[in-house]
């Protein structure tokens, strides 16, 4: 396919060209050793097409099936030292926002611990999901982020809930106030949340 392309005399004939596409089609039978030939023939033909690049004064774009995956492990294999320091970050955040000088009102290990459990939720997700044999997928990559700000969300809900609740109360009377209070807003955003992502 050749895209911008300027004409020249009576038979209107090619003199140049913007953009030359050329598309090349692979077909076999998968299976793990044929895959892995493939992935290897794709970055050969990646790198010919780029030391072609220095040679000339063409610009060669190589695209293939797999680059939209390639672009994403690119991306969160910068992205990745990020996540423990935001993580960090998180986790202080939660802790500081819980803390008050009124020892029952505060609850900085509760906020504390519900970011752990998210991350081990998380851990237990994609050990279990890899055990199976699933095969990893890069826009995965980014529901830990997702899944951390719901997870967070659903305990500052029912932090502040438990806050509203009366101290003289039973602590499961109490629990049953709060869960009747931060339960409907949990399940609507988990609902949600699934169904979006």
């Amino acid at each position: 396919v050749i895209y911008g392309v300027n004409v020249t005399g009576r038979k209107r004939e090619i003199s140049s060209a913007k953009v030359v596409t050329v598309h090349w089609y692979i077909n076999f039978k998968s299976s793990p050793e044929k895959e892995r030939a493939y992935v290897a023939f794709r970055k050969e033909l990646d790198n010919f097409w780029l030391s072609k690049k220095n040679e000339s004064k063409l610009k060669f774009i190589p695209h293939n099936d797999k680059a939209m995956n390639d672009e994403l492990l690119l991306i969160i294999e910068v992205a990745l030292p990020f996540a423990a320091v935001v993580s960090l970050q998180l986790m202080l955040f939660v802790v500081l926002s819980n803390y008050s000088r009124d020892i029952i009102k505060s609850k900085p290990v509760e906020g504390y611990l519900a970011v752990i459990s998210v991350i081990l939720s998380l851990i237990c997700t994609f050990g279990l999901l890899f055990r199976l044999g699933m095969p990893f997928n890069p826009v995965s990559c980014t529901m830990p982020f997702l899944i951390l700000a719901v997870g967070v969300d659903d305990a500052f809900l029912m932090l502040g809930a438990w806050r509203t609740t009366n101290r003289r109360l039973l602590i499961e009377e109490r629990m049953a106030l709060t869960m009747s209070d931060a339960g409907l807003s949990i399940t609507v955003t988990s609902v949600t949340d699934f169904g979006c992502f």
